[in-house]
């Protein structure tokens, strides 16, 4: 397996079906396109075995030493293998002066980010009705 950087808009277009797992709405993609092919801070990774894409993380460096996780997501198929846990420790790797990390994720991921030692902490949604979410932080490895 490898991890590598999406630097063109045909491999940004590659992970489009993974991107739409993680943040589930067709109208955000051309922002994060935007930023994720031209912001210097802000960058979106692909994990492929073989030449099969089996999942994408994405990140946004806040400060020399902050990183926020942006987007991950594992092609169903490949689920329950430790390839979100390959996402996050891959990304770490290939940026080895942050040495924070957070995101903000809903229930359905919250305990994803506690398997891999971060903390959660509950946070106001920023819609009335929307499900629980929580800000996650962790160090790197």
């Amino acid at each position: 397996m490898r991890i590598q950087l999406v630097t063109s808009a045909w491999r940004f277009q590659e992970a489009l079906p993974l991107l739409l797992l993680a943040f589930g709405r067709l109208s955000a993609l051309p922002e994060w396109q935007r930023r994720y092919l031209t912001d210097d801070t802000t960058q979106l990774w692909t994990l492929n075995e073989g030449n099969q894409l089996v999942g994408i993380v994405g990140m946004h460096q806040t400060t020399p030493q902050v990183g926020e996780l942006t987007h991950i997501a594992v092609n169903p198929e490949h689920r329950l293998r430790g390839l979100g846990r390959w996402l996050v420790e891959g990304l770490q790797r290939q940026h080895p002066s942050i040495a924070r990390w957070w995101c903000e994720t809903d229930d359905d991921a919250v305990a994803f980010y506690r398997r891999l030692g971060w903390t959660a902490t509950p946070v106001r949604s920023p819609h009335p009705g929307w499900r629980p979410r929580y800000r996650c932080e962790g160090e790197s490895n």
